[in-house]
């Protein structure tokens, strides 16, 4: 999986920012809007790892396997 990171530097007050599309090459992009969530690097760790194993999932439970003598 290819992760691009980039790196900015933060007021420590600022957890949240607003992110707005800069691409105008068609209708619309100016309503394309998101957040920034400022974590630690732990904190992205840990949900990247959960967000693997959801993403994972399919719902079948795994079968037991019988040991032959």
């Amino acid at each position: 999986m290819h992760r691009e990171q980039h790196r900015v530097k933060l007021r420590p007050d600022l957890t949240t920012l607003p992110l707005l599309c800069a691409e105008l090459c068609g209708w619309g992009h100016y309503k394309m809007k998101a957040r920034i969530i400022a974590e630690s690097p732990e904190g992205v760790s840990a949900y990247l790892t959960r967000l693997e194993r959801e993403q994972n999932e399919d719902g079948v439970q795994e079968a037991e396997t019988a040991s032959v003598e």
